[in-house]
């Protein structure tokens, strides 16, 4: 039987302000592409330590960057103008009383879809559960998030929503008992029926946070506990083959995975570096490294 992982530092553990309370924003000021900070090698290095806790996105042109801060369930903001990056601001269509997380961008930057408790208050949804949500982007700003239906979301847990350049939706959900990695296809407009990814992806553990490549071509993914790992939670990876199978997940490896928790993975848009949380100094904190290590997984994997 697998282990029930909520993610309880980050995903479920919801910390409200009181009315009325000043949401303290830090004073840091960045500068420059990536929020400034110096270009990571082989070795993972921390990110924008002491502003962004996790599930960082950025949009194409790299002027916009959207994760969860040090703002209690809430997502946050930031944008390039002229050559400064402003300060942290919560996403407008944030709910007061709702827990915001797993932010992520479409390829295109023109969709934010991310995990919420909001379907506890918005009026016709009384699950008592996480789930999906999609804002678009207009020429006039962000649209109030839509709730994609009972198709997507289910009676139980379904988060860090994630999405390929075509549309489609991945996600990790237990509402089979156990934590899963499912995917739906946008069709017309539309999403279908999620379907479950195949035994190469999901096993007898814990498969969560998922991270598709924007042409679909590698999963990157947490799991827990895992026989081959290094401990807590640790991050996998699979590609997919041009039959569209995909590859046995694989383990990342010791530069990325510790004996403490990796998870949150994410890409920049250029593809140059891959980012994820690990709590390997104690302190949950966002990491980033050289996408290479993706490629050199790949020709060891698919030769």
């Amino acid at each position: 039987m697998k282990i029930f992982v909520l993610h309880i530092q980050f995903f479920l553990f919801i910390v409200l302000l009181p009315s009325g309370c000043a949401q303290k924003i830090s004073s840091q000021h960045f500068y420059g592409q990536y929020l400034g900070q110096n270009p990571p090698k082989a070795v993972p290095i921390i990110f924008a330590k002491g502003i962004v806790k996790n599930c960082i996105s950025f949009t194409p042109d790299g002027n916009e960057c959207y994760f969860r801060g040090n703002t209690p369930g809430k997502i946050m903001f930031m944008k390039l103008i002229k050559d400064n990056w402003t300060t942290p601001q919560v996403v407008p269509f944030s709910i007061n009383s709702a827990n915001d997380m797993n932010p992520h961008l479409s390829p295109d930057g023109n969709t934010l879809a991310f995990a919420s408790n909001r379907s506890n208050i918005n009026e016709g949804n009384n699950k008592n559960s996480v789930d999906i949500f999609v804002a678009v982007r207009t020429a006039n700003g962000w649209e109030q998030p839509k709730y994609p239906g009972d198709c997507i979301n289910s009676k139980d847990t379904d988060g860090h929503p994630t999405l390929s350049s075509n549309g489609n939706l991945y996600f990790f959900s237990n509402r089979n008992g156990d934590n899963d990695i499912f995917y739906s296809k946008l069709v017309k407009g539309q999403y279908a029926e999620p379907r479950i990814m195949c035994k190469a992806i999901n096993s007898d553990y814990d498969e969560v946070d998922p991270l598709i490549a924007a042409d679909e071509s590698f999963i990157i993914f947490c799991v827990r506990d895992k026989s081959d790992g290094f401990g807590k939670n640790d991050l996998y990876i699979s590609f997919q083959n041009k039959d569209g199978t995909w590859t046995q997940a694989k383990n990342m490896g010791n530069k990325i995975n510790t004996a403490a928790e990796e998870l949150f993975p994410g890409i920049s848009p250029d593809g140059k570096y891959l980012f994820f949380t690990s709590s390997r100094k104690g302190n949950y904190y966002t990491y980033w490294m050289d996408t290479k290590i993706i490629n050199n997984l790949k020709s060891n994997i698919m030769r």
